[in-house]
């Protein structure tokens, strides 16, 4: 399993990803819990992107393939959700 994260410009290209197994790889999550919150920090590289608002998704995978995930009771079969923005002024 990984978590990819992507920021996407105003134009919709990506503008920065990353992809890594939960917590460094130092957590499983055939250890994680029912309910339990994992806190799993990924630095942005924000240094020269452009002005403007960008969107930052975050993608679960499994092999290749990513995950259906359930945002706010629906479904997203591309396993895209966004999770916030980031505005650079």
């Amino acid at each position: 399993l990984s978590i990819g994260l992507q920021l996407v410009n105003p134009a919709g290209s990506a503008a920065w990803s990353q992809t890594a197994p939960p917590v460094l790889g130092s957590y499983p999550t055939t250890f994680w819990q029912t309910g339990e919150v994992v806190r799993d920090p990924h630095p942005l590289a924000l240094g020269g992107l452009p002005r403007g608002r960008y969107r930052l998704l975050l993608t679960v995978y499994e092999g290749a393939g990513a995950l259906p995930v359930t945002d706010r009771g629906r479904t997203v079969p591309s396993g895209a959700v966004e999770i916030d923005s980031v505005v650079i002024p």
